[in-house]
């Protein structure tokens, strides 16, 4: 198990108390957790009868403000299919499974339609990684969430009840059920304010964008379903309303790279070797060859020979941990065969050199790379020259 330091963010109190933790994995750890900001909230629809529901509330910080989907004269009657979308502020990590916590506080108690409590009932959260230009527009109503999502089945769902403010109390806790597709469904106790915690692995990496749909799958009964959640809504509450409060969303911080590769150059008989180094102990490296993983390339340095013909290749390091992965800079290795030198350049010393490496019988003066001094290699020289070992 890998223990999650949570950080910061909306219901600071409930993460001081220990929430937080990582099924990901059999190595042991502990991973910081670095909020990833969402922008443009946008919804399918808003309760609006009153000014203080609003999508944007659910991403301020403030416990005390909150967006609600019920409709004003049917109770949540007819929002039995709504969704709430925000934007990534930044890309998320580059890599795909890496590890998110995702929050949400909700609640009240609401004397309309039979009372209850509005906590969330039924929802799932997906990701993407479409353009941000093509959702998320910030409209309150009938928003543009389109875009191809990815919905995500967390490893972790639990549940705690809260205060108004968002700290945690003593009490019964609701139960929430993780169904095939990644719906999570509230049970068991509801007390007037819920804080829910999921721990979920995204499909990909540079997550750009995330959804939460409020499912109702009993809208056409006026019985309760298997959950006990009744007809009209997504929600707890006797008409099927919800009042989220605020969600958040947290990425498992990866290794940070002190030391890059630096671009080099493979003169004739030559080597180069490249490094990284990161700030995690224990962290493991593969080295990738134009995106290739290199076989056996697994250690923070990487030699890269000479070959006999010129080359210009990127190299770059994926170095992952039990929390998250990083990637170096591309490091450019350019390879050049006539540089007899080894003085990155290629001139009449260059000519010299291999004039005295052929006469004298040298392997350096094979520029064919058939195993023969011959005159094919001088034939080999002149075209490896003349087309040089730039990149």
């Amino acid at each position: 198990m890998v223990t999650v330091r949570p950080s910061g963010g909306l219901v600071r109190s409930a993460a001081i108390l220990g929430l937080g933790v990582f099924a990901a994995g059999e190595a042991c750890g502990q991973c910081a957790l670095t909020p990833v900001r969402l922008q443009h909230a946008t919804a399918t629809w808003t309760q609006q009868c009153a000014w203080w529901w609003a999508p944007a509330y659910v991403v301020d910080g403030n416990p005390f403000t909150a967006w609600a989907l019920g409709n004003c004269f049917a109770g949540g009657d007819e929002t039995a299919g709504e969704a709430l979308v925000f934007e990534t502020a930044r890309d998320t990590a580059p890599l795909a499974h890496a590890p998110f916590r995702f929050t949400l506080f909700s609640g009240q108690y609401h004397p309309c339609c039979g009372g209850g409590m509005t906590t969330v009932g039924r929802f799932r959260i997906s990701v993407t990684r479409d353009h941000r230009d093509t959702f998320a527009d910030g409209m309150p109503v009938l928003g543009t969430v389109d875009a191809d999502w990815s919905p995500l089945v967390p490893s972790l769902a639990r549940a705690f009840p809260a205060n108004s403010n968002g700290t945690l109390r003593a009490g019964p806790s609701p139960v929430l059920t993780v169904l095939p597709g990644g719906v999570v469904v509230a049970s068991g106790p509801n007390p007037e304010f819920a804080f829910y915690e999921l721990i979920a692995d995204a499909p990909f990496g540079r997550i750009t964008g995330v959804r939460i749909d409020f499912l109702d799958d009993n809208a056409e009964s006026a019985e309760s379903d298997d959950f006990g959640l009744g007809t009209g809504g997504p929600g707890r509450h006797a008409n099927g309303n919800v009042i989220l409060r605020e969600f958040t969303m947290e990425a498992a911080a990866g290794p940070t790279i002190l030391v890059e590769p630096a671009d080099d150059w493979v003169c004739a008989g030559g080597s180069a070797t490249l490094s990284v180094a990161a700030d995690t102990p224990g962290a493991t490296f593969q080295w990738l060859r134009d995106g290739v993983p290199v076989t056996g390339a697994d250690g923070p340095s990487l030699t890269i020979s000479a070959e006999p013909a010129a080359f210009a290749r990127d190299y770059q390091c994926v170095v992952a941990t039990p929390c998250g992965v990083a990637l170096s800079r591309v490091a450019r290795v350019i390879g050049c065969p006539v540089d007899l030198t080894c003085d990155g350049f290629l001139d009449a010393m260059d000519l010299a050199a291999f004039t005295a490496a052929f006469q004298g019988g040298l392997p350096a003066a094979d520029m064919d790379g058939d195993g023969f001094i011959d005159f094919f290699d001088f034939g080999a020289f002149i075209d490896l020259y003349e087309a040089g070992c730039g990149p």
